[in-house]
């Protein structure tokens, strides 16, 4: 929770410091789309993940959103409701025992973006980039773990600061244009810089499935296409 204040804390100065610049203009609003998502995930074992196993997930964003123009420059900041996941398969081989894993991983989280802009285009046309820290309320994982031939499906609920970190932190950018005075079309990319999972589990087996945890590198890779209404 502290982090999450020190994040609330620095958005909220920024808001006061934008709104007691003099402004060009200032609009805020609404934004909602789709989110396309891919998760990398590394293990100290070899594990083969290719774009055809591990798919872009659909998900949903939807938020507020508060933007000042200063001449060619201007800041954006959002707050906003995600739902992504990802899905990805692979195979494996533990004491010379073929495995073949499916897992589905399905987050919930609130994300706070700050977005510098440069207007271009007369106006019609922004670049922005910037970061996204976002807070994770709930994640779950399917899992579908294959072992010579016999198939052992679960579900479960992650445990937070134990199996995933809920604080993470992206930077990225993209392009906004404005359809009219009041809409508007974000393209953005995403890119975290943290790892989600602190740790994932395995199935070897002998005589059966045995469980084994061990500890995991990944990172959420995130496309938004989102429309937005400016008051």
């Amino acid at each position: 929770m502290k982090r999450m204040k020190r994040y609330l804390l620095f958005f909220a100065i920024i808001f006061i410091v934008c709104q007691g610049i003099k402004a060009q203009e200032f609009h805020y609003g609404i934004i909602a789309g789709p989110t396309f998502n891919r998760m990398t995930l590394d293990t100290e074992y070899h594990i083969n993940l290719d774009e055809e196993r591990n798919p872009l997930y659909l998900g949903f964003k939807i938020g507020i959103f508060g933007e000042n123009k200063f001449k060619m420059l201007g800041v954006q900041y959002e707050l906003s409701y995600d739902q992504l996941g990802s899905r990805m398969q692979w195979d494996e081989e533990i004491f010379n025992t073929p495995i073949m894993q499916t897992k589905e991983f399905f987050f919930q989280r609130i994300s706070l973006d700050l977005l510098g802009k440069i207007y271009i285009l007369n106006d019609y046309l922004s670049i922005d980039f910037g970061v996204e820290p976002t807070y994770i309320i709930s994640a779950t994982k399917d899992e579908d773990i294959t072992i010579d031939n016999r198939s052992d499906k679960n579900k479960t609920t992650l445990k937070k600061g134990n199996d995933y970190s809920p604080f993470n932190i992206a930077v990225g950018g993209g392009i906004c244009t404005y359809i009219s005075q009041n809409i508007t079309l974000s393209l953005r990319y995403m890119l975290e810089l943290t790892n989600t999972l602190q740790k994932e589990t395995i199935s070897i087996t002998d005589t059966g499935i045995v469980n084994n945890t061990i500890k995991t590198l990944s990172k959420n890779r995130t496309f938004y296409i989102m429309l937005g209404w400016r008051f």
